[in-house]
Formats: structure tokens, sequence, C-alpha cells
């Protein structure tokens, strides 16, 4: 269960400050209606009947209409299918245009917040301390609370937009990246028969979590991942992401174990003499089947993954500071993956 904070002023008749964790807001009215302004949710009016149990609100500035809200339950439905995997769409579209108009970088934006921020706080302070006075304590609180939504709106820019929209990471293991092989590709032979033709089939290998340290053996370390993160800002290693070994294809070999007492047709694989696991049981009987009839003429394997570090930095170069630089480290696990290649 989650800290909560809130708490409710009352400033003059009718006029409530509410201050909780993560906002700041006004409202003014009585059990009749009102409106009210927050930092986080922005401004909504409400209308109620007393005695009867029925109220409405809505949000100062929606559409309002039939069509358009139909319209919009279509809309959002429609995204919600085709677009799960980014529910903050037409946040990042909105924050987007705001950086373009502004020319805002990270470092601006987290200017812009504190300056707001600022301002809205001593707008706030100076309508309370004047609230007696009449309408014109309202009116300064009711533009800090302005103000307090501009400087969120800034923060969003600075810790959503500038850290999830760039360009996507790319990969390294300082001498090599994992997706490209140090090693010449491995010749692929033709078959002599006009009737004959190789297929490649691509097989993920299970129980590798328990053989990390034979699978690490076959790697080579990285330099760089043994480097601060001073360093690596150093060394300008940024939005790339540097794992622990780096890794070239081998020969696997597929070897069958009746002895074992989980599944007697298990089929473990072996890369230069080390045991790095196993193939899925689902593709037991189809792999045996394989090498019983001699259809296999090549097996491939590759390794990917492992520990990693990742520094994220997407501010111009005369403009970073501390905090332009995101560090992130993955206790990851390295995986291994087969290619067979068999005579069609």
């Amino acid at each position: 269960m989650g800290f909560r904070f809130r708490k409710s002023i009352k400033v003059a008749p009718g006029v409530k400050l509410n201050v909780g964790k993560k906002s700041v807001g006004v409202s003014v009215g009585g059990k009749y209606g009102g409106v009210s302004v927050n930092s986080k949710t922005g401004a909504r009016a409400r209308v109620s009947a007393p005695g009867t149990g029925l109220s409405y609100t809505s949000k100062i500035g929606s559409t309002s209409s039939k069509n358009n809200s139909a319209k919009n339950s279509v809309s959002k439905s429609t995204q919600q299918k085709n677009s799960s995997a980014s529910p903050t769409a037409d946040k990042r579209a909105q924050y987007e245009e705001i950086v373009k108009k502004g020319n805002l970088t990270k470092k601006k934006a987290k200017s812009l917040q504190r300056t707001c921020t600022i301002i809205a706080l001593s707008l706030m302070l100076i309508g309370l301390l004047t609230i007696s006075s009449g309408i014109l304590g309202i009116i300064l609180i009711v533009l800090g609370v302005f103000f307090a939504c501009t400087a969120h709106t800034y923060k969003n820019i600075a810790k959503t937009y500038f850290d999830n929209v760039a360009a996507p990471k790319a990969s390294t293991n300082g001498v090599q990246s994992q997706q490209t092989i140090a090693s010449k590709p491995l010749p692929q032979r033709t078959v002599a028969s006009k009737q004959s033709s190789a297929k490649e089939e691509t097989h993920k290998i299970t129980g590798t979590s328990y053989r990390q340290d034979a699978i690490k053996s076959l790697g080579t370390p990285n330099p760089d991942y043994r480097l601060t993160k001073e360093q690596l800002i150093k060394k300008n290693l940024l939005n790339v992401t540097i794992y622990e070994y780096s890794f070239k294809s081998y020969k696997a070999e597929l070897v069958p174990e009746p002895t074992n007492e989980y599944d007697s047709n298990a089929i473990k694989v072996v890369i230069a003499g080390k045991h790095v696991g196993y193939v899925k049981k689902g593709s037991c009987a189809h792999v045996k089947k394989l090498m019983s009839t001699n259809s296999i003429k090549s097996i491939t394997a590759t390794m990917k993954g492992g520990s990693s570090k990742y520094i994220s930095c997407y501010d111009p170069p005369k403009e970073r500071d501390e905090d332009s630089y995101k560090y992130e480290s993955d206790k990851g696990t390295i995986g291994v993956e087969i290619k067979i290649q068999t005579i069609g």
C-alpha cells in the first residue's frame, strides 16, 4: 500500500485549496455546483441536486456532442485494438509539437519546469495572504494552479519524452556486435542432385540458464563492459547496449540422451565439447527423425544476450549535464539458438 497525502484548506467561503502528493488544485462552489482546477486532471465543472443523489461532472474544454463522443469512443476502441503497444501516442505527439515549437531540449524543459514551479508557489502564497481582500487573492491562486499545470507538463516532457522518444537502441559488444559474426560466414554447400534442395530450421535451446558458465567460456570478454559510467561517457559509448561477452558462430552437435531421467527422448546440444542445453521437448521427435534419416547437412549455433549496460543521452553535446545521462544495467541470461540445414 503506497503512501498517500491529501490536505484541503478553506481559504474563503466556497473556496478551498487542495494539496495532494502529486498535484495541487483549487475548488470554487458549494453543494449545488462549482468549478475545480487541478494541476494533474485539469479543469472540471460540477452540478448537483442535493437530496436526490444526482450530479453531473464535465471536463471543461472537452467536446460534449453525441456525435463527437460516439466518434471518440469508436476511435479509442480501434486504437486499443490496433496500437495497444503505444497507449500514450497522443501525449507523445502533443509533447513532440511543444518541443518543436519551443525548440526545447531536456535541459531547457527542466529549467522551465523549475521556473513555473517557483512562479506557481509564489502566486498561491501571495493569494493565500491576500484572500481576505477579495477576488484578487482567488485570481492569484487560480493563476498559481495554471503555472503548476504548466510545470507538470514540462516535467513530463523532460522525464517521459526525452527518455522514451528517441532512436532505437543499437547493439554492440565492444569487439563486435552480437548480431554479426566475427569470423567469415560458413559457406553454404549445394546439393548435387537437382531434385533435392537445402532447407533451414531455427530452434531455440532450453535449459541454458543452468549452463551459463559453460556458455560464457565460449565467448570473448568485452573490455568496455568493465568500464564505469563516467568512463563509458568519456568514450562516448551512448545509446548502445554493451554486453559482457561477444560470441562468434559455432558448429553444434546433437547428442540423444535416452538415459535422461525427465525425458528419454531428450537431445542435448554440445558446442566445442561444452553441453549448453537441450532441444525443446516438443521438437525432439522431429529432430530425431531428421537425424535417423541422415537429412541434416549442418548445424550452426549462435549465442546472444547476457549481462549488459546502457547509457541513454539525447541532449546536444554543448547542453549536456549530469541529468542528461540515464544509466541502466541488466543481469540477463545468454540464450542459444541453432540453425539446422536439411536436405529437402
